[in-house]
């Protein structure tokens, strides 16, 4: 959901509604929300900072349309990829920033962003899923009128 959600956000296509490029070219001083004369040193520093994102930009874009967005993959086909989630993060963070500058010149309001984050460090994935296999285990066991040794082989790890 991620790389589509950015590949949406970032591809410079006009079939998207919700496009940060073409909110950008608008509010230049030749786009369509030329009038509102938004200052060309924020622009500017968008535009720049799109650049720099660039690579990550195009490599959302591929991964969407080749793996994500389309259901004729290979669903076994191995992706190879160098994105990592803190340059989503940075696309992430730089909408946020740009539709906060927005909404703070022309409503005169602040959008607060409150990221749905759980502590990872605490969240242990493969301790929780080997948790939750064996506690069904053990509930397959008891419907089998079975121990958990006689049915597994080893006894329940603790």
């Amino acid at each position: 959901m991620l790389i589509i959600d950015l590949s949406k956000l970032y591809g410079d296509s006009d079939n998207q509604k919700y496009n940060i490029m073409k909110l950008l070219r608008k509010l230049s001083s030749s786009g369509e929300y030329k009038s509102l004369k938004y200052e060309a040193e924020f622009l500017n520093d968008f535009n720049q900072k799109t650049i720099e994102l660039r690579t990550t930009i195009d490599e959302i874009s591929k991964l969407r349309n080749q793996f994500y967005a389309h259901t004729d993959s290979d669903p076994f086909q191995k992706i190879e990829s160098t994105i990592m989630i803190n340059d989503c993060e940075r696309l992430t963070n730089l909408a946020e920033e740009i539709i906060r500058s927005i909404a703070s010149q022309y409503l005169g309001i602040d959008y607060l962003v409150y990221p749905l984050y759980y502590n990872s460090k605490e969240f242990d994935l493969i301790y929780n899923l080997a948790q939750f296999e064996q506690q069904e285990n053990i509930r397959v066991a008891e419907q089998l009128g079975m121990s958990f040794l006689d049915l597994f082989g080893y006894e329940p790890l603790n």
